[in-house]
């Protein structure tokens, strides 16, 4: 989940993406259009909270979710390729679907965005906590404060307006990238038992796997970026196919070697990192996640202007209010253990019904030439429920 978009919820961007001149062949601009959407604070959290959940098997659930989303992209991008304009999600399902599936796809992705900003903003805590713990100067109140801090700069930021210089948007990705591997070369934070990176309990390695996998397309919003991608680039079919390939090759580039170095640290008998290296990177997510929390809040906000409806430009500081309330909602269960992972799950089922919902409008698009791959698709995304119910039973 990234940034300001729908094209959003998100771990993907549309409006803040990169902002500058893209590669004028159509295949790399659609691959780096594609990796822009679903890289993100994702590289950041889900590490850390796959390793919690799966341990040793985290490697081959990141391949199956890459696996999962490109086939999402795939079956999105034969949507986009029906004569559709340039379009989020959420009215690509509209123009098939209707309005009323529109607005439901709207107000799931306002929902996980709303939790999403949450988990962030207590994933950030988590790791100012751990830092602190590790010197014995713990305290009750401080992972609270952090985490409704970041909420709160956040919200503020995003209430002012204050523009972003698309420049500073292109240099943000690439340091997320290094301080996540800093980050997985460091086991850092650490997803210790019963932290808010790992639930107290969970029913069984098939159910772990389960909720890791589900909760693992909260860094795979974006995949849908290709409803707004496609139909831009005018490329033919075998061009497109090839772009989307090429993005889904950078991000289990990216992903795969984050999720084995973070296995290999997590294994190291050394324990946790040294105290300058655990505030450095402590310090560093505050800022980078301070800045992911400003940016989705606001894309969050304008997702609230589309199911209203509202285009009055007094009405954008209530919809920011419906947005930081609901956060700061979602922020209040994040003291309990495995609070991040609930958390996460809640905008990882939001992009779990527009992608059915997308599955579902290519479907009725495109008809047969999609059977193959929807039903499968459909069934696969909508299996994610049973790991739940196994958690919530646990």
């Amino acid at each position: 989940m990234t940034a300001d978009t729908q094209r959003v919820p998100g771990a993907g961007t549309a409006g803040d993406t990169d902002g500058g001149t893209r590669p004028r062949h159509p295949a790399p601009r659609l691959a780096a259009g594609v990796f822009q959407g679903v890289a993100g604070a994702g590289m950041l959290v889900m590490p850390a909270v796959v390793h919690g959940l799966a341990g040793p098997s985290a490697p081959l659930l990141w391949g199956a979710h890459v696996a999962l989303g490109a086939a999402v992209a795939l079956l999105l991008t034969l949507l986009a390729r029906t004569g559709l304009p340039p379009m989020p999600l959420a009215a690509a399902v509209g123009s098939v679907l209707g309005r009323t599936s529109q607005r439901c796809v709207d107000l799931a992705y306002t929902i996980g965005f709303s939790a999403g900003q949450a988990a962030l903003a207590w994933f950030a805590a988590q790791s100012v906590v751990a830092a602190v713990a590790e010197d014995g100067h713990a305290a009750a109140w401080l992972g609270p404060v952090v985490a409704f801090g970041v909420l709160g700069v956040g919200f503020v930021l995003a209430l002012l307006d204050v523009p972003t210089p698309p420049a500073l948007l292109r240099l943000r990705l690439p340091v997320v990238g290094l301080l996540a591997f800093a980050c997985a070369a460091a086991a850092w934070p650490a997803a210790a038992p019963g932290s808010a990176l790992t639930p107290a309990s969970v029913p069984g390695a098939a159910a772990a796997a389960g909720i890791a996998l589900l909760v693992l397309y909260f860094a795979g919003v974006g995949w849908e970026s290709v409803t707004d991608l496609v139909p831009r680039t005018k490329a033919g079919p075998g061009v497109t196919l090839a772009g989307v390939a090429l993005g889904a090759s950078a991000v289990a580039a990216v992903y795969l070697p984050l999720a084995w170095l973070y296995g290999a640290a997590a294994g190291r008998p050394e324990g946790t990192p040294p105290g300058w290296l655990r505030y450095a990177l402590s310090t560093a997510l505050l800022a980078v996640i301070t800045s992911y929390c400003f940016t989705n809040i606001r894309a969050a906000g304008r997702i609230v202007a589309r199911v209203t409806g509202s285009t009055d430009p007094g009405a954008r500081r209530r919809q920011l209010a419906v947005v930081g309330l609901l956060c700061a909602a979602f922020a209040t269960a994040g003291a309990l253990p495995g609070s991040v992972v609930w958390l996460l799950l809640l905008p990882a089922c939001a992009a779990t019904v527009g992608y059915v919902m997308g599955a579902v409008a290519a479907f009725r698009r495109i008809g047969n030439v999609t059977r193959w791959l929807a039903w499968p698709l459909v069934v696969a995304l909508a299996a994610v429920v049973e790991p739940i119910r196994l958690l919530l039973l646990g």
